[in-house]
């Protein structure tokens, strides 16, 4: 546990910052719940999960309450939304008006890492929940397979080379990664126990690996690239630095902040 709120549930069940949910003794049906923490309580909803505080493995049940939202939250989660619509938005836009592998790839990437979280797609009940979970792995990798076509194709003319052959090896790559992704989520959440920690450390690595690939690729059209196209891919690179920043430091935020504003 990095973060207990005095006034929660949690707290009230002597649970406290430094505690450690022990996925291995928690029911299979309520590891989606504490293992990935990503899901969705609804109020009254009861949730079984082991606990192991200062060495001593006891079962503790939690009911969910309403949630009280203040203003900078309610403001902060409309503000994701309008952009990661706007996002989704000018990716879709452009597939309609000029279709192609290119285009695909960057609605892929929009739809992937669009701002805000997949969250409320684990507000349904659990069968749907789960394959809300299996629909959003497989998007996540096509949006990182797609962010390397784009980068592999744009403005690069006739792509030929190592990019040729980098382009026939995306399909392989997808299927490698969602066969790892797939397995990293039965891992974390049918099996538990520390190896579903490596493995999402192990998704994330490769998250950044992907994308560092993407912006060698932006840089090196850039390097190559003359006049206008030039400048053109200038901002390209600053924009997609900026997104690739702010993805992974939501990312670490999120799974691994302390506080309760970023924390899950």
């Amino acid at each position: 546990m990095l973060f207990v709120d005095d006034n929660s549930p949690a707290a009230r069940a002597g649970i406290h910052a430094g505690d450690r949910i022990d996925e291995s003794s928690t029911p299979p049906q309520f590891r989606p719940y504490v293992v990935q923490g990503t899901f969705v309580w609804t109020p009254g909803q009861t949730v079984t999960f082991g606990l192991v505080k200062h060495s001593v493995l006891r079962s503790v049940t939690l009911r969910a309450m309403p949630q009280v939202t203040n203003a900078l939250r309610t403001v902060f989660w409309i503000v994701n939304f309008a952009a990661a619509v706007l996002f989704i938005f000018v990716g879709a836009a452009l597939v309609l008006l000029r279709p192609g592998m290119t285009t695909w790839g960057f609605f892929f990437y929009c739809l992937a890492f669009a701002p805000g979280s997949w969250v409320s797609a684990w507000a349904l009940p659990y069968p749907p929940g789960l394959i809300a979970d299996i629909l959003f792995d497989l998007i996540e990798v096509a949006g990182l397979v797609g962010v390397l076509v784009f980068a592999l194709c744009f403005l690069s003319g006739s792509v030929g080379g190592w990019r040729m052959t980098a382009l026939r090896l995306m399909p392989w790559l997808f299927a490698a990664l969602a066969a790892l992704w797939f397995f990293s989520f039965y891992q974390t959440v049918w099996v538990g126990g520390p190896p579903g920690e490596v493995f999402f450390r192990i998704t994330l690595a490769l998250n950044a690996v992907l994308s560092l690939l993407a912006l060698y690729a932006f840089v090196d059209t850039y390097v190559r690239a003359k006049g206008s196209e030039k400048q053109r891919m200038r901002w390209i690179i600053v924009g997609f630095a900026v997104s690739l920043t702010g993805v992974f430091v939501s990312w670490m935020l999120i799974f691994y902040s302390k506080s309760p504003f970023f924390g899950v």
